[in-house]
């Protein structure tokens, strides 16, 4: 029982420092015009956050993350797009995260243009 215990801590850890790289990482190539690489960390955060559904603050960490890349305006088009493809997933599979605190004409002219 301790040691699926420890397992399922140290999963939890890891998860963690894989979700605050990929973030630091997409961060910092979508402000340097990196847009394959950036594109590619906004895939892998809405992965990742489909693994830590069941810690609602990782979650929440993840779709803050997303949302705030994509109101920076150094966002391309296609990093865009896949950030708000990873945050629609994120809010469908965790509907307790709903309640981003985001403008919902942001989201609504995303998903027009």
């Amino acid at each position: 029982m301790k040691l699926a215990s420890k397992n399922r801590s140290d999963g939890s850890m890891r998860l963690r420092e894989l979700v605050v790289f990929t973030v630091d990482l997409m961060s910092r190539c979508s402000s340097k015009g990196r847009k394959n690489v950036a594109r590619h960390c906004c895939t892998s955060l809405g992965a990742l956050g489909w693994f830590a559904k069941d810690d609602l603050l990782l979650v929440k960490k993840i779709a803050d993350s997303l949302l705030h890349m994509m109101e920076s305006l150094t966002c391309r088009s296609e990093v865009l797009h896949e950030g708000l493809i990873a945050l629609v997933a994120l809010c469908k599979d965790c509907m307790e995260i709903c309640c981003i605190s985001c403008k919902p004409d942001l989201l609504i002219s995303l998903l027009d243009g």
